[in-house]
C-alpha cells in the first residue's frame, strides 16, 4: 500500500458490469431494508425469519436461495460477525435491455462480511438479526428450529452445521497474512483472535444439542 498505509482487500463488484460476457445484462441489486419497506436506520430491527419470508416470493429459485440464506446467518455466527444488518443482506436481479421482466432474481452474494469482535468497543458484539429469538450464545438446536421455520429439511440443515463447522476450522489453519511490515503488533494479535474466536465458535457448535 502506498504511504504506508495498512493492508487493504479489494474486492471486484459483483453488481456492475465488467466484462464482455456482461454486455447484455443489467443488474439491480436491492438490499432487505428496500424489499420490507424498512427505513435504512431499522436496519437492526429483524430477523433472518423475516429475511426468508420476504425472499421466498421474490427468487426465481427459492429453495437454493433459503439454504443460502441459512448458511450465510450460520457463517456470520461463526465468524462473530455483528454487522449482517438488512443493509448487507440483498437480492441481485438480472434482466436483459428491452425485457419487461428479470430472467432471475437471487440472493446476492456475501459482501461487507468481518470479524466485528475483534474491535475493541465491540468485544460483546451480538447478531445484528436475531435467529430464533436469540442474537448470542446460539446453539445447534437455534439453527435447526430456523430450518424447521424456513422450510429446509433439518438432516440437511445438521449436515451444514457439521460441514461449515469443519471446514472453517480447517481453512483457518491454512490462512497466512501476506509478509508486509506494517501490520503491528495490535494487527497480528487481531489475527490471532479473529482464529481464536472462529476455531471456538465451530468447536462449540458441534458440541451442542
Amino acid at each position: 500500500m502506498p504511504q504506508n498505509l495498512p493492508p487493504a482487500l479489494i474486492v471486484e463488484r459483483f453488481d456492475i458490469r465488467c466484462g464482455s460476457e456482461d454486455a447484455q445484462k443489467l443488474y439491480c441489486l436491492e438490499d432487505f431494508c428496500s424489499l420490507l419497506s424498512i427505513p435504512s436506520a431499522a436496519k437492526y430491527d429483524s430477523t433472518i425469519e423475516r429475511v426468508a419470508k420476504a425472499l421466498r416470493p421474490v427468487s426465481t429459485n427459492p429453495e437454493e436461495d433459503l439454504l443460502l440464506l441459512f448458511r450465510r446467518a450460520l457463517f456470520a455466527w461463526l465468524i462473530a460477525d455483528g454487522d449482517m444488518h438488512l443493509k448487507n443482506l440483498a437480492v441481485l436481479r438480472t434482466a436483459t435491455p428491452g425485457e419487461r421482466s428479470f430472467l432471475s432474481v437471487r440472493l446476492a452474494p456475501v459482501y461487507d462480511t468481518l470479524t466485528t469482535r475483534v474491535f475493541p468497543v465491540l468485544a460483546q458484539d451480538r447478531m445484528a438479526l436475531k435467529l430464533n429469538g436469540k442474537d448470542d450464545r446460539l446453539q445447534t438446536k437455534d439453527f435447526l428450529a430456523l430450518a424447521r421455520t424456513i422450510g429446509i429439511k433439518v438432516t440437511t440443515a445438521e449436515e451444514e452445521i457439521e460441514k461449515m463447522a469443519r471446514e472453517l476450522v480447517l481453512a483457518l489453519r491454512e490462512v497466512r497474512l501476506p509478509p508486509m511490515s506494517n501490520y503491528g503488533s495490535q494487527g497480528l494479535e487481531r489475527f490471532a483472535q479473529i482464529q481464536e474466536i472462529v476455531e471456538t465458535r465451530c468447536r462449540e457448535i458441534n458440541q451442542s444439542d
